[in-house]
């Protein structure tokens, strides 16, 4: 049994037995004022001598009884100190070293938080049947002479019954360890819909549900549009709570905000208001305090006029203290910390004093000068931390912690349906709606994974499907698993797509793979191709379905025989280029060249080649025969040859045709040409005859005839 000097402070209320006014507060030596307590004693009926006292204040106050315990007797009952105090008795008196020690009692700080916790090992039990209270706290049994605790340290709500065979617990042992389990089943959308709920708002509890949606009970047109009724385990309901406080009519300087009237460079003449006690009992250290005076240095904008959130340029800072000399409990100023500051400021500078010329128009309405306590610029629904940290001796390795790894969160799905498609499961759903039909800003997003995960081998994002699943199944967006494609000859396999949308057209950048020959070889039966399809299947779910639609052109890899090669396919299924797998290219189709067509190396080309005008109209064409014969065919009346630089031909060139060679005046002969060319001179006579066949000498830089006479006209 523990020693126990133990203090007990009952409040009791009744009727007044006594009648003078007592002082409320009183003022001490630090210079605050402190509640009164009146205390007192019992009569020979162990009744209370005063029962209540009537304050200053005008209303009457219950009186403290106060009984001192010197001990427990064995049923745990404290037992009243004699008259006469001994050593023996004082020995019954907690020493202060047990105060927070092992095997002692609870700790307590100045401001009343335990710094020690009492481990509760004595069995505690509610009304185990009550599925609205604590049921079990820690109950203890004794087990080979082993105290065992329950592995729930706090079970709040439920039934307790034996537990199911679970995973990794064998039929009737428990299957947590947790310090606190909640175990509930929500009555319906008058219970919130939720196990528990976090509301931050001031809407009332109909606007605040977490499940079936507010006020469908009041409507079967609501309800017949309404499939589900819907359980939930945690609902966070954040809905931009108003401010606690709005003070208007205030004045600053670098550390305070001075209530209407109060301050000590006021000069407007009017009563000072100072906060009533109401007010001050909603003030708190460290609470968030905002005016509406702005930063002029700040280009501030109206809130949608630009895509992104404008910035709201109001001082801000945080109540780190407030007026408490007023021996009504009311406050002429608020003292502020660290120092005012504007959102966005492009100045951290200390001893800034809000302008309360330069008030808000964009964010509130205020006419004069105001502060905002408890109104934050910025709500979080759910923000959860896990932290690695462990404990490092001088060597730096991990003293205590066997912790080290980080994760942080996992949902896991069970299905025992009886059969396929019983039942529909939604791992994630984040939803967001706009009842005023408003856009938010452009920096707004539905998942964000931010980077860190180091540069070898962290993943921002990791799906793992099953073959063929959708691992991602979006309205422009198609990914899946990898699935195998079938045996037979034509079947498909989409890999992932990208869907577009013109006038009521889906446009899809599809990759799949299909087998190119039957049977099951591998690679070397299958190609892998990239094109694009006019409309078709846009909701395929898995890999292995048809793509519909109509092709356009696409580039395949190991299309039909081509190994290790790339092909060019029309959208009618013609292979016209092919880039096979030793490095030579085939143009299977028609082949137009609109600029100049270069070769390297040797440009081969089988068949007739025809030349055409630039309107597509045949002229000749040129055919390889036998025997190295190379046929110039004319496909125009009157097509002649026209060449008009040098040309070499090794053996002899037969012409059916007609030759006609350039055709100049005397005077306009060309020089400084090979030696032995030949062009008509139309000008020049010869045996009186007008037109002579000129030969170019280049030892004489001269023309003259085939018998090397001067030309003449």
């Amino acid at each position: 049994m523990l020693k126990k000097h133990i203090l007990f402070g009952v409040l009791l209320s009744g009727s007044a037995l006594a009648s003078t006014t007592v002082p409320q507060t009183y003022r001490s030596s630090d210079n605050q004022y402190h509640a009164v307590k009146i205390t007192s004693g019992l009569n020979a009926e162990g009744s209370p001598v005063v029962n209540a006292y009537k304050g200053n204040d005008g209303q009457w106050h219950p009186t403290t009884v106060q009984v001192q315990a010197c001990g427990l007797d064995a049923d745990g009952h404290p037992t009243i100190c004699s008259d006469n105090v001994t050593s023996s008795l004082l020995a019954n008196y907690i020493p202060i070293t047990e105060i927070g020690s092992a095997n002692g009692i609870a700790g307590l700080n100045s401001a009343g938080q335990v710094t020690s916790p009492i481990s509760t090992t004595a069995g505690l039990w509610n009304n185990p049947v009550s599925v609205d209270s604590i049921v079990r706290i820690q109950p203890t049994v004794v087990n080979s002479g082993r105290w065992a605790i329950d592995p729930d340290g706090i079970q709040v709500g439920g039934d307790f019954v034996a537990d199911v065979k679970g995973q990794g617990a064998p039929n009737g042992a428990r299957g947590s360890l947790g310090s606190e389990r909640i175990n509930c089943h929500p009555y319906g959308n008058y219970d919130a819909g939720a196990c528990l709920v976090v509301a931050d708002t001031a809407q009332g509890r109909e606007n605040a549900r977490m499940g079936i949606g507010a006020a469908l009970e009041q409507s079967t047109s609501l309800l017949a549009d309404y499939e589900d009724f819907e359980n939930v385990g945690i609902g966070v309901n954040m809905a931009s709570a108003a401010a606690r406080l709005v003070l208007s009519g205030v004045s600053y300087d670098a550390t305070h905000v001075w209530m209407p009237g109060c301050g000590p460079a006021d000069t407007s003449g009017k009563s000072c208001v100072p906060l009533t006690k109401a007010q001050v009992a909603q003030l708190r250290d460290g609470m968030t305090i905002t005016t509406n005076s702005y930063d002029p240095t700040i280009t501030r904008v109206a809130p949608g006029s630009s895509k992104t959130l404008p910035v709201n340029g109001l001082y801000h800072a945080f109540v780190s203290d407030w007026d408490k000399t007023q021996a009504d409990g009311s406050s002429k100023y608020i003292v502020i910390g660290p120092g005012w500051i504007a959102y966005g400021g492009a100045s951290s500078a200390a001893q800034q004093i809000p302008d309360t010329t330069k008030l808000d128009t964009y964010w509130t309405a205020y006419s004069t000068p105001t502060v905002l306590l408890g109104a934050e610029n910025k709500d979080f629904g759910q923000v959860e931390q896990i932290e690695y940290n462990p404990a490092l001796d001088a060597n730096g390795v991990p003293t205590s912690s066997l912790a080290h790894k980080l994760e942080y969160n996992e949902v896991n799905m069970v299905n025992y349906a009886l059969q396929d498609y019983m039942v529909s499961v939604h791992g994630l759903t984040m939803a967001y709606s706009a009842p005023n039909s408003k856009k938010p800003t452009s920096d707004s997003y539905g998942v964000f994974v931010a980077g860190g995960f180091g540069g070898s081998g962290g993943s921002l994002l990791r799906l793992t499907g099953d073959g063929g699943e959708a691992e991602i199944n979006a309205n422009g967006l198609k990914l899946f698993a990898p699935y195998s494609v079938g045996s037979d000859a034509g079947n498909n396999a989409e890999i992932a797509e990208f869907i577009g949308q013109a006038d009521g057209n889906h446009i899809r950048l599809v990759s799949w793979l299909n087998r190119e020959n039957a049977g099951a070889n591998g690679w070397t039966n299958t190609s892998l191709n990239f094109g694009g399809w006019i409309d078709g299947t846009t909701g395929n779910t898995k890999a292995g379905t048809t793509l519909g639609g109509s092709p356009l052109a696409r580039i395949s890899w190991d299309y039909g025989t081509n190994l290790g090669g790339m092909d060019l396919i029309a959208n009618n299924g013609t292979d016209i280029l092919r880039l096979k797998g030793d490095g030579s290219t085939n143009a299977l189709g028609a082949l137009n060249v609109a600029g100049q067509l270069s070769a390297d190396a040797n440009f081969v080309m089988r068949g007739t080649q025809y030349f055409q005008t630039t309107d597509g109209t045949n002229q000749f064409s040129v055919t390889p025969g036998a025997n190295g014969n190379l046929v110039f065919n004319p496909l125009q009346g009157g097509g002649k040859l026209t060449i008009n630089a040098q040309a070499s031909v090794g053996n002899s060139l037969t012409v059916s045709g007609q030759i006609t060679s350039g055709s100049y005046a005397l005077n306009s002969l060309p020089t400084a040409i090979a030696d032995g060319s030949y062009v008509w001179c139309n000008s020049c006579v010869l045996n009186g005859i007008k037109g002579v066949e000129a030969y170019w000498h280049a030892s004489v830089n001269k023309w003259t005839d085939s018998q090397n006479n001067t030309l003449s006209e």
